[in-house]
Formats: C-alpha cells, structure tokens, sequence
C-alpha cells in the first residue's frame, strides 16, 4: 500500500535519503529505490512509497513534474478511491482507465524525452562502456571528491547526475524489459483505478485477516476456559452471574470476530478474482507490444550513456589535474602515468591482494583490460566475402600484435560493433552484401562520431568516389605484402600526425 512522506535527507553522491511520514516515522531508501525519472530525489521534496520491511521502495516524487504533464504512471493510483472499509461495495467490474497501447505509449514517451533532450551526446568525441566502467566511475568520483571538495565545479556535478538520472533510465527500461510481468504491473495494472483500489483492499483484507485470526485463536482458548470455570461453578454461587456475563461477553466478541473474518475473505476472493480476471483479459496482448516496443530502446539508451561516461570521465580528471590536492595524493601514493581512469584503477588493484578478489573486484581486472584496449589502434573490417574477411582478421595483426580487429560481412553488426568501440581505421569494399560503399558510410557517421581512416577496397578509380575521407583506394587483389607494407605506413603517418 502506498505511503506518504518528505524527503528529510538525501546524499547526492552517496544515492542515500530518509523518509518521514507525517506520523513522524522515518524510513531509509536509495536511488536503486527512486522510481521517478522525471525528477530527481532532494529534501523537503514530498514523495509516496511502497515499505518493504523497514525500507521504502518505489518512491516517486508526490509533485507533477513542472512540464505541466501528468506523470504517467502516477495517475491511475490518484484516481482510485481511498477507502478500505469492508462495508464498502466492491465494484463489479475493473473499468479500464488507460488502455494497454496508452499505457505502453506513455511509457516509452517518456523514455523517448530523456533521449531527445540529451541529443548534444550524440557528437561526443569518444564513448565508454558504461555498463563496464559504471560503477568504478561514480567510485572514482567519490574518492576524489573526498580528496579534494572543491575539485568539482558546478558544471562536473551537473554532468555526474545527468548521467546518474539516465542511469536510472536505464535500469528501470532495463528490469521492466527483462521481466515482462514488472512491466505489466508498473506500466500497466498501476494506472487503472479500480485495480489500485480492489489491490489496496486486498492488502488490507489480507492484513486484518492476519490479525483476526489471531484474536480468534486467542479468544477460542480464552472461551474454552471460561466455559470450564462456568462449568465447575455452582448456579447459586455468588460469583456465577460475573463469570456468566464474563463468558457471554467473550462469546459475544468471537463470533463477532469469526463473522468479520468471513466477511474478510469472501471480500478479499472477490477482490482477487476481479483481479485475475482482468489481468488474464489484458496481460497477452500487453506483453507482446511491450516487448515490440521496447527492442530499439537498449541501444538508443546505451548509446547516449556510453557518450555521458566518455564526457564526464574526461571532464573528472581535466579538474583532478588542476587539484593540489590530488596531485599530492598522487605523488605520496607514487602512482606513475597520465591522470586518467587506467592509472587510477591500476593503482587500485595494485593494493588488493590476488587471493582474496570478491567477484567485484575481479570484474576491475577486466575492465581495466578493456580500458587498455581503448589505446591500442582498432580496425574494422567490412566486405562481402567470408573468406576475404577471415583473411584480413588474421593477417593485419602480424603488422602489429597490439592491434584490434573485428571482420564483418553483416553491415548491421559491423555498425553496432563500430558504435561501441570507435574503430580507429575502416577497411571496406565498395559493394557490400546489402549496401553500397555510400549508403553505409552514411548510416555509419549517424552512429559513429570518430572519423576514422578508410581504406577503400575496389578495382573503380578514386575519382568514381566523392568521399573526401577515403584515405586510400586499393585494388581488390591486393596481395598479403601490399596490405601490410600499406598498413604500417598508415599507422606510422597517424603516430606522425
């Protein structure tokens, strides 16, 4: 059931607050718990809740976001009715306050206004693995900031929670992507008004069945005593008639009480039916346009975040680099290297010792293998043939065992491979399986912001290319000594340049 309450303290860097109620009861929660990315959490903000034990969970902001529209997954909870007494009739059927394709519709609306209003994203010189380096990023941030408070401009902090409020995009499109039946519920099931009021009162059927049951126990016992004593006792014993009214008194209560605990549960089984009833009505058809839906959204989210990291790891240690402070810290600690993510991290799992690593820790060792990888040169190879693609994968790192290569004849791959890792060269050939050497480099410059050197393979003339990037024509029958003699005078003239 939902609850209501203020925010009494909230830790922007930790994702940590407390919750109080107007009872005064005070509940703890964190930004794994805020369920509102219209807005982010912050004191004195009022918010409603789910308790879970002792924590609040499901929070969102109790204040319409300042657009001026309704936040979508709040409304149908508002218009339920509030009531829980067990005389109210429960109504017959579940009214249908948002339909399936609405609800749905919403939803990825709002999904779709957190990637639109982070467009400047899509032009960012570099992108990280957000899923891989994020929680060592917001680490690094913390620490630093522990360092030295007053490394952080206003501009590093606003950057660090955009990023941690795209997050959280990402993490509830992501929950509700992988279990359908959350996605139900929360996008769904909790705009309908009716449903919200039958759930409410089943909750609450559910709860006072608990404690009647109880008092029935207890009042059952008691009454067998009763009847013993009243049984052993003289009618025309002075204290007959106390003990009499005390018997009838305690009888009068349980059959009051296994009465109410009848009313209880036929009402909860009604309510529960109505229930069942109309989530079978709608659950099929919701899931399979969920799930249609949400396909494009991953890489669209993944796309903007991957951007976000990439600007603020960059912009992080640009302000370390200016701190006193933690060019101090860093001389004692004698960490040796460019100020950037690598150096630290290599600091970091130089102090843990190798029989002791928690899963956690492990996982740094790969990301700090990854992160290696971001400075080695990265080839992307795209042709038609699968024998022309395996050749090239395994030739052109005998130039340089540093080097990355990935060889594709699917485009669609080839392009989310070359999205996620900014490949530094691009050999191609002019006529792919599906597209045509210029109808892939247009999709590739919408998905990918490093222009990297191209190496066009071809028997046409460059002059047949209007492409100012080509670095290079090459003959499709090129020998394995051309392409390599080719390569290492490429990457000398990058180092040169």
């Amino acid at each position: 059931m939902q609850q209501h309450g203020k925010i009494l303290f909230y830790n922007g860097d930790e994702g940590v607050g407390i919750i109080i109620t107007p009872q005064k009861t005070k509940y703890p929660f964190d930004v794994g718990d805020w369920d509102d990315y219209e807005t982010l959490p912050e004191r004195g903000m009022e918010v409603r809740f789910v308790l879970e034990g002792e924590r609040a969970v499901e929070v969102v902001s109790a204040v319409a976001p300042r657009s001026g529209a309704e936040a979508p997954l709040k409304r149908g909870a508002e218009e339920a009715a509030v009531s829980t007494s067990p005389d109210a009739p429960l109504p017959t059927t579940i009214r249908l306050s948002v339909g399936p394709s609405e609800a749905i519709r919403d939803y990825f609306d709002a999904i779709e206004r957190q990637i639109q209003e982070r467009t400047q994203y899509r032009n960012a010189a570099g992108r990280l693995d957000f899923l891989r380096i994020r929680r060592f990023l917001f680490t690094t941030y913390n620490n630093l900031t522990e360092l030295d408070v007053h490394f952080i401009t206003p501009e590093l902090k606003a950057m660090r929670d955009d990023l941690m409020q795209m997050s959280h995009v990402y993490d509830d499109y992501k929950v509700k992507a992988t279990y359908p039946d959350i996605a139900f519920d929360k996008v769904f099931l909790s705009r309908q008004g009716d449903y919200v009021y039958l759930r409410e009162e089943a909750e609450y059927c559910l709860n006072e069945l608990k404690r009647l049951r109880a008092t029935e126990q207890y009042l059952g016992e008691t009454l067998a005593e009763k009847e013993e004593v009243l049984g052993r006792t003289l009618r025309l014993s002075p204290i007959y008639p106390k003990l009499e009214e005390e018997f009838k008194g305690i009888k009068k209560n349980y059959v009051d009480t296994v009465h109410s605990i009848a009313s209880l549960d036929e009402r909860f089984k009604k309510a529960s039916h109505l229930m069942k009833e109309f989530e079978k009505e709608h659950r099929q058809s919701f899931f399979e346009e969920f799930t249609e839906a949400s396909r494009k959204y991953r890489t669209q989210i993944l796309y903007i975040l991957d951007a976000q990291a990439y600007m603020f790891d960059d912009q992080l240690w640009r302000q370390a680099r200016k701190s006193k402070v933690i060019k101090h810290f860093f001389e004692e600690a004698h960490i040796q290297g460019e100020y950037c993510a690598k150096t630290y991290l290599k600091y970091y799992l130089n102090t843990l010792d190798p029989e002791l690593l928690s899963v956690e820790q492990q996982e740094l060792f790969d990301l700090y293998d990854y992160l290696d990888s971001l400075e080695r040169e990265t080839i992307l190879v795209l042709v038609h043939d699968i024998d022309d693609a395996l050749r090239l994968k395994y030739l052109l790192p005998k130039v340089d065992a540093s080097l990355t290569v990935e060889a594709f004849v699917d485009e669609r791959k080839a392009l989310a491979w070359a999205a996620r890792v900014q490949p530094s060269l691009l050999i191609i050939e002019d006529q792919l399986q599906h597209f045509s050497f210029g109808q892939f480099m247009r999709a590739y410059k919408k998905k990918v912001s490093l222009q990297p050197i191209i190496l066009l393979l071809s028997n046409l003339g460059s002059e047949r290319f209007d492409e100012e990037e080509i670095e290079r024509v090459v003959r499709k029958g090129f020998s394995d000594r051309e392409m390599t003699a080719l390569l290492r005078e490429l990457l000398e003239k990058d180092e040169d340049g």
